[in-house]
Parts: structure tokens; sequence; C-alpha cells
């Protein structure tokens, strides 16, 4: 995953060892932060960059000091991250979770993690949703079965389902009976 820095003068790109920070008039390496990214996101004042990533077992968000490139202690970030959004303001970081069940919230200032499962996931289920969109206050989770199911992240109710507009499927490519016929 890549993003660029609100500014625009750096571009942060993230992989399987972490995510790294680069000038973009240089091109230059500027830091590398550690740790598995599959999300990425810049607070408004680029002060902070978020990421989030791992396997379910270990995975963990993470918060780092853009200027000093110090890690900011989260007590309680072992959970997997789709998506990362700052609030406008930068002082809140929203977090939907890899299962697409689940919203966290964290109070940069003050540490506190606010949990929430979205009315009508079930807890423990892992379906991991094919696409994903979000705002400070709402949720958009679409799953291989064309669903796209809607929520308020900020009480967890369920909005409404969006169902019959598309429907994700994938074909093995070693199936010959999946084959266009030849031309």
């Amino acid at each position: 995953t890549i993003q660029f820095s609100p500014d625009g003068t750096q571009i942060a790109a993230g992989g399987d060892i972490g995510v790294w920070m680069y000038d973009v008039q240089t091109g230059k390496e500027i830091s590398l932060f550690p740790g598995v990214c599959q999300s990425l996101a810049f607070s408004p004042d680029g002060r902070f960059i978020a990421s989030g990533g791992g396997k379910f077992w270990q995975s963990e968000s993470q918060l780092w000091e853009t200027a000093t490139g110090c890690k900011v202690s989260l007590a309680d970030a072992k959970h997997p991250a789709s998506v990362l959004l700052f609030s406008e303001d930068g002082k809140t970081l929203v977090n939907l979770g890899s299962g697409g069940g689940r919203i966290s919230t964290l109070n940069i200032e003050t540490g506190k993690v606010d949990r929430r499962d979205f009315e009508g996931h079930k807890p423990g289920r892992i379906e991991l949703p094919e696409s994903y969109a979000l705002t400070h206050n709402k949720a958009a989770v679409g799953k291989k079965d064309g669903k796209i199911h809607l929520w308020d992240t900020t009480t967890g109710k369920k909005l409404f389902s969006l169902k019959g507009h598309i429907h994700l499927s994938f074909m093995p490519l070693d199936n010959p009976s999946l084959r266009p016929p030849p031309r």
C-alpha cells in the first residue's frame, strides 16, 4: 500500500517488512518503520503515520511520529486493520477490522481505544470482505456475494444493505472448462 503525506512532499510505501518513507523530490529513503503493513494513513497535519497489518493471530496497528521516527505506545493495538482513517482534527484514528465486522477508534491524546462490533455481524466469524469504504461516521463493506453493507461507525448500528449491484467472483485459470472457447 502507498500513501502521500498531506503536503505531498513524502510518500509512504508499506509491505511485509514495514513502512518506508521517501522524499518525493529526491527519491531518497527518509526512514523505515518496522512491522507488517497492509493499510496506511497519515494524520491531516502529517505529524503521525498509522499502519496496520499482519496475520489475524499476530496483527497490530502501529502509530509513528513522522518527524522523529518514534513509535507511539498503543496499549491495546492487537487487532487487524483493513482501513485506517484519521479524523479531520487528527485526534482520532478510526480502524476498520480485517473481518469487516468491527470498528475501533483510538484517541491519540489519551491512548483510549473504543471497539464496537457491527450489528448483525457474527462475532468470531472470519469472512474476509472484498472492498471497503470508510468515513469518520460510516463504513461500507463489500462481500463476495455482491452485497454491500453500511453501518454507522459511532453506534455500530446497521443502516442497510445494497443488493444485486455487483457480484465478485474468481475463476481459476487452470480449469479448462472455464476458459472461453478458442476463436
